[in-house]
């Protein structure tokens, strides 16, 4: 509330420019409607520069408290009423002069990202598509592109002026006509001179000067600006004149003076055109992007030149409103062609990616840069030619996307995490997020989640009200960034692993399960390689716990908000854990561990075996392997066996204490066998975690008692003759490996039992 006194004047001042500007676009409207018959250019010039005026204050506002009004209340005042919208159409006509069709061709443009109604229809649509099928290609073609003639002179700002706001209105037509009239313009070769236009603009900015051009290009926005506010408000003075002669007089006077410019206006007029043409060019191009043709001229090395220096030149110019609207257009036209692998990759040979590192990030940017990001982590092909990108390029472009996952715009946020779920196989890039402390920053952001999400935030003792918990698109960028979280511990696995093997340390790793249940059943056949792949992961983990990722990832599992998009957040929790457990050093932190709200880590894990049972397959079997890693060592035997061995033994302990047992007993139900692949992997690890357990004679015989063995005999033999086949072979093999322990316990020795145990491979 203090905040918004603060700025009460500022607010008080917009809403006087907006009440402005509607009392403007009234009078305007209601004098062209008057002139219709004989319209005057100028009037619709005016109007088209309230519009534009408009448009820049509400695209450079950053203060959520003075937000100026959305241009689009003004666009209705004009396109709402259907009469004067079909008088505006009947501009483009051939009966009216050409001054005529270029100003309602400019105020078509001005108005086109807010015009919610279609173009008109029947007869007025046929004409309007005629127009742009032979009268703007007719103008534009025969137009040389160069703002100067050969022979040094200025050319024509009419001319000028036609070809820019024709430009404009092309843009504007494509975008919300059919195909077909896309198809039409593309024979007549309209995109080469879009693209020869825009090649000429990059070689003027370099022998004009920027920060001079962009001087003048703003002196003459805000002259005609002004000139144009000016016109309104004497044709309202004149329509409340009483004496009509009078008011003819005023209304003619301010006519002219609205037209009057100096030869240094005109010259800035005319290169403020130059820009806005520059503009509607590319907009053109985004809009015929995704044609073969228009790809055609940008897939040489002339093309992605002119998009490259077109990227570098509104990077560099000064921050205005111009510049940074037309660097929105560059890395739109930029994402719409990288989803072309050949475009993409001269983009990268060209040094696009150290360009696009090189753009301004703020809030007006994020947007932009994300979306390109998105694009171009599409394509594995791609994000191979970054990789080999100088080491330092590769970082800088991980740091941008770590600065967007962290801004405040949502969207830039949600495809920054998409990203990282796409680039963490990648050696180089994952390599990079390290560097970057990129899985502390994570944690980070879903620390603060966890904090503000529904069923935990209303548990903690400060909770008041829910003002502060997440809104759905928060909710969103967590779970997203608890997915990000968990392919990099997946892909950080992978290439250690793939590291270890002969002749191996790829640039890229496959992240998919198939590959992550390759390389544990390796684990599990190679004591060696096993214990020195953990050796590899331990630093990993270390940061990890060291930071509380435990914990944090633990809270978001307990949060359960209704969206449906949080569906997999318990099991990506899991699986991050399962990895982690892989390293004797993190028992003891797991087993000691308690969340803010008093649940312990294990009780946790546990609960999530024991709630999920048969009908959450998936999370039951994550659970399970979690379990299985904290008490079942398949490198027994190392210079770790002393702590190692006493730690597992508390775990079991801790386990017991936490009533695991009676879940894990309640889960080895045969009968739920036939329901399929993770019903199976539940039954293994339970096997696997209680066969762990008997390892003590007393459980052992505890087990024997409560008839365990008839239900693994069920399993093992089958209802009939012949023992049934599983899909997983640990289902069998685990099975028999229990059924015989339970039975040779009675008899076998302390030492024998250890020998048992500590050849017993773990499975996760």
């Amino acid at each position: 509330m203090h905040r918004r006194q603060q700025h009460i004047p500022k607010l008080m001042e917009e809403q006087h420019e907006q009440k402005e500007d509607e009392n403007n676009v009234h009078a305007l409207k209601d004098l062209i409607i008057a002139k219709q018959e004989d319209p005057e250019p100028c009037l619709l010039h005016a109007l088209a520069a309230i519009f534009e005026t408009a448009k820049t204050r509400y695209k450079n506002a950053t203060d959520d408290v003075i937000c100026p009004q959305d241009p689009v209340f003004l666009c209705d005042l004009i396109w709402g009423d259907k009469k004067f919208s079909r008088l505006l159409h009947s501009f483009l006509q051939n009966a009216y002069l050409v001054s005529v069709k270029v100003a309602a061709a400019r105020l078509f443009s001005s108005c086109s990202p807010w015009m919610r109604g279609d173009l008109p229809k029947g007869d007025a649509l046929d004409k309007t598509k005629d127009w742009v099928r032979y009268e703007i290609p007719r103008r534009l073609m025969a137009d040389d592109c160069n703002p100067m003639h050969e022979t040094g002179r200025r050319k024509d700002l009419d001319s000028e002026m036609m070809c820019t706001y024709y430009t404009g209105l092309l843009a504007t037509v494509l975008d919300k006509l059919d195909n077909q009239l896309a198809r039409e313009v593309l024979t007549c070769k309209l995109p080469a001179k879009l693209m020869r236009y825009l090649s000429i603009r990059i070689s003027d900015e370099t022998n004009i000067g920027a920060k001079k051009i962009t001087a003048l290009v703003e002196q003459a926005v805000d002259s005609e600006a002004k000139a144009a506010k000016a016109l309104a408000v004497a044709v309202r003075a004149a329509a409340a004149a009483a004496d009509a002669d009078a008011a003819e007089v005023v209304k003619t006077a301010a006519f002219e003076e609205y037209k009057k410019t100096s030869d240094e206006e005109k010259y800035a007029e005319l290169l403020r055109l130059s820009k806005l043409r520059e503009k509607f060019c590319i907009r053109c191009l985004v809009i015929l992007g995704r044609r073969e043709e228009v790809l055609d001229l940008v897939l040489c090395k002339d093309g992605v030149n002119i998009i490259l220096a077109l990227l570098q030149k509104s990077s560099e110019d000064e921050k205005t409103s111009s510049t940074i609207l037309l660097l929105h257009d560059v890395l739109e036209l930029i994402s719409v062609l990288v989803n072309n692998i050949g475009f993409a990759k001269l983009f990268v040979e060209g040094g696009g990616i150290e360009r696009l590192i090189a753009v301004r990030r703020s809030d007006q940017t994020f947007g932009d840069l994300s979306s390109c990001l998105l694009m171009i982590s599409k394509s594995e092909g791609i994000m191979e030619s970054i990789c080999t990108l100088p080491s330092n390029v590769v970082g800088q472009l991980v740091e941008l996307a770590l600065q967007l996952l962290e801004c405040q715009h949502h969207p830039s946020r949600l495809i920054a995490a998409i990203f990282f779920n796409r680039c963490y196989a990648f050696r180089p890039a994952n390599n990079a997020f390290d560097e970057q402390r990129g899985p502390l920053r994570l944690l980070h952001i879903l620390r603060g989640a966890s904090l503000r999400s529904g069923h935990l935030y209303r548990l903690l003792p400060n909770y008041q009200s829910t003002s502060q918990a997440l809104n759905a698109f928060e909710t969103l960028i967590a779970a997203d960034a608890c997915t990000a979280l968990k392919q990099y511990f997946i892909a950080k696995f992978l290439l250690l692993a793939d590291s270890l093997s002969v002749g191996a340390d790829n640039m890229r790793v496959d992240p998919s399960p198939d590959t992550l249940d390759a390389v544990l059943r390796q684990i599990q056949k190679d004591q060696v390689f096993g214990l020195a792949l953990v050796r590899k992961l331990r630093s990993a983990v270390g940061r990890f716990l060291g930071a509380h990722g435990h914990k944090t990832l633990l809270e978001m599992y307990q949060a359960h908000p209704a969206e449906v998009f949080w569906g997999e957040v318990p099991a990506e929790v899991l699986q991050v854990l399962s990895i982690v457990a892989l390293v004797p050093s993190s028992h003891k932190v797991i087993l000691n561990a308690t969340l803010r709200n008093g649940q312990t880590v294990l009780g946790l894990i546990l609960g999530a075996a024991d709630d999920a049972g048969y009908v959450k397959c998936k999370v039951t079997v994550l659970a399970l392997k979690v379990l299985t890693n904290l008490v079942s060592l398949p490198w027994i035997n190392d210079e770790l066996i002393g702590s190692t061995e006493s730690e597992v033994k508390e775990v079991r302990q801790a386990i017991r204490g936490n009533h695991g047992f009676a879940v894990l007993l309640r889960l080895l139900q045969p009968e739920e066998l036939k329901g399929g692949y993770h019903c199976e992997w539940i039954w293994a690890l339970t096997c696997r975690v209680l066969l762990s357990f008997a390892r003590e004679h007393t459980i052992a015989d505890a087990l024997r008692k409560m008839q365990l063995e008839e239900k693994l005999s069920m399993v093992v033999k089958g209802p009939g003759r012949h023992a049934p086949e599983w899909r997983l072979p640990e289902v069998d093999h685990d099975t028999k490996e229990l059924l015989r322990v339970l039975t040779i316990s009675e008899h076998a020795a302390t030492s024998d039992d250890q020998s048992i145990f500590a050849a017993y491979p773990r499975v996760t």
